[in-house]
């Protein structure tokens, strides 16, 4: 029988990997895992706390959409516990990313508030309270 023994990772798609993962080393302390290429494309591999972000340039043929709702179906955000909400807020509101929701109390009863990077990943920063 099948079953999920972990998480692994969160895969996003970016038409400048080395910026795009740039921006997650300089503002959320992101570690450089791997970097390779693969199909045509830059495959960058970051480590945030016990999180694998990876980030893949487009392949030949392949188009971004300019289709971004706020809303879509499928992974909505990515939520990252963090020591000092308000710093995290601060440092990536400075450096190009956008506050979606100011820091409040969320379902769980941690201090939470979200932004929406450079390349508009939705991001979900949690504090205990």
């Amino acid at each position: 029988m099948g079953s999920i023994e972990s998480f692994h990772h969160v895969h996003l798609i970016s038409s400048d990997p080395v910026k795009t993962s740039k921006w997650y080393m300089d503002f959320l302390d992101a570690d450089l895992t791997h970097e390779d290429k693969k199909h045509g494309a830059i495959n960058i591999r970051l480590q945030i706390g016990n999180l694998n972000l990876f980030i893949r340039g487009l392949r030949e043929k392949e188009e971004l959409s300019s289709k971004q709702n706020i809303l879509q179906e499928g992974i909505h955000h990515i939520g990252l516990m963090v020591d000092d909400i308000k710093e995290m807020m601060k440092k990536t509101t400075e450096n190009g990313a956008t506050e979606i929701e100011e820091i409040h109390t969320g379902v769980t009863g941690n201090w939470v508030s979200f932004i929406r990077t450079p390349e508009g990943v939705l991001i979900e920063f949690l504090q205990k309270k």
